[in-house]
């Protein structure tokens, strides 16, 4: 063979190489990496507290007429405590009164609910919609929210046995009313 041949191979074989590892190259750095296990793993509670994250904790009233039923929200954050008075099944706020908050007080609270199990569910329970539950009692429901995207929604009731919810409901209820300084004379007109 042909020196001249064996050059003009060689560099054909050597472009060739050349364009195959720079596909390889473009191609490996359009992929994503996968992310670390600690990447996926979910915040714990408490974690919550320096983010944009909402806890909340609704009382439903029992299931009756539009124009009578009732329903009072609490919500706590980083920046604030809020006291909604809600009428009707389609949520129309007739009241509402806001507090300020701190982070620090959010930790503290966010540590305190957590505690008292605030996102434990209960295990095999095949009904998660609290709609029309325990008619003649009361709902509770526990949310968790972070950019307007709900993280957790868990609820319990005074029927027994029945709700999603497997924590401590009545400390919770404590825990949320003490975050209201006049919680209870803003309802106390609050026919549930």
């Amino acid at each position: 063979m042909n020196a001249w041949y064996v050059r003009r191979i060689v560099v054909v074989i050597a472009v060739i190489l050349v364009v195959i590892a720079g596909i390889a190259v473009i191609r490996g750095g359009n992929q994503q990496k996968p992310l670390s296990p600690a990447a996926n793993k979910p915040l714990t509670l408490p974690e919550y507290g320096n983010t944009t994250g909402q806890v909340s904790w609704t009382i439903d009233g029992r299931v009756n007429g539009d124009d009578i039923h009732r329903q009072i929200r609490v919500t706590v954050s980083r920046d604030s405590r809020v006291i909604d008075v809600i009428q009707g099944y389609g949520g129309i706020v007739m009241t509402t009164k806001q507090y300020y908050n701190t982070l620090q007080a959010y930790d503290v609270f966010l540590r305190a609910i957590n505690t008292e199990k605030f996102l434990l569910a209960r295990k095999g329970v095949k009904n998660t919609d609290e709609r029309g539950q325990c008619p003649l009692g009361f709902r509770n429901i526990f949310k968790l929210e972070q950019d307007n995207k709900q993280i957790s929604r868990l609820w319990s009731s005074t029927c027994s046995g029945i709700g999603t919810f497997a924590g401590n409901t009545a400390d919770l209820q404590v825990l949320f009313k003490r975050q209201i300084p006049d919680y209870d004379k803003l309802t106390a007109q609050v026919a549930l």
